[in-house]
């Protein structure tokens, strides 16, 4: 009896320690429903303030998939569902090594930022400013940015502000997602 106590106790300690490492790589995994539900109960957006699509791979577009894009405030929020893991986990690597690479070349940023890179999940978190990094477009490299990219699975998110007002609502939607933030 108290050998099958013992393994009953190890299985709960390993699928906590799980649970936890599944937690602290700060990305929830969504897909499109999932995500939509979010936007819309936490952050109340409505059906027609939330736009859905299909990307093809093509001239316009690096991968297939879904794409959902919304506007919140001040922000905005790009996510894409890739049909393939493999293509996220490439394009993930890809911004990854952009912004090791380029961050902060000329010792000008001012703020905080977080990043992780596992199997399978990763962020690259910015608040401050002069980050010189182009992972989330050029007019993002120089002056202020509150942002976001995550990826866990098969997706894909940006978390963008719209302008210098959006920084605080920025944070709003990183924190409905319950994806990590950097204080700032």
């Amino acid at each position: 009896m108290k050998k099958g106590k013992t393994v009953i106790a190890l299985s709960l300690v390993a699928s906590m320690l799980f649970s936890l490492t599944a937690c602290s790589s700060g990305v929830k995994e969504y897909n499109k429903d999932s995500l939509m539900d979010v936007l819309k109960s936490e952050l109340k957006l409505d059906d027609d303030e939330i736009y859905v699509h299909e990307s093809e791979d093509d001239a316009t577009s690096r991968y297939e998939g879904t794409v959902v894009t919304a506007r919140y405030e001040d922000a905005r929020i790009n996510a894409v569902f890739l049909n393939d893991a493999e293509d996220a986990a490439d394009a993930f690597d890809e911004y990854y090594d952009d912004f090791d690479d380029n961050f902060n070349s000329h010792d000008q940023f001012n703020g905080d930022y977080a990043i992780h890179s596992a199997d399978g999940s990763g962020y690259i978190v910015i608040n401050g400013k002069d980050s010189e990094v182009h992972i989330f477009g050029d007019r993002y490299a120089n002056g202020p940015l509150h942002a976001g990219l995550y990826y866990s699975g098969s997706m894909i998110v940006f978390i963008l502000p719209e302008n210098d007002d959006g920084m605080e609502d920025v944070g709003k939607i990183i924190s409905a997602l319950g994806f990590k933030d950097v204080a700032g």
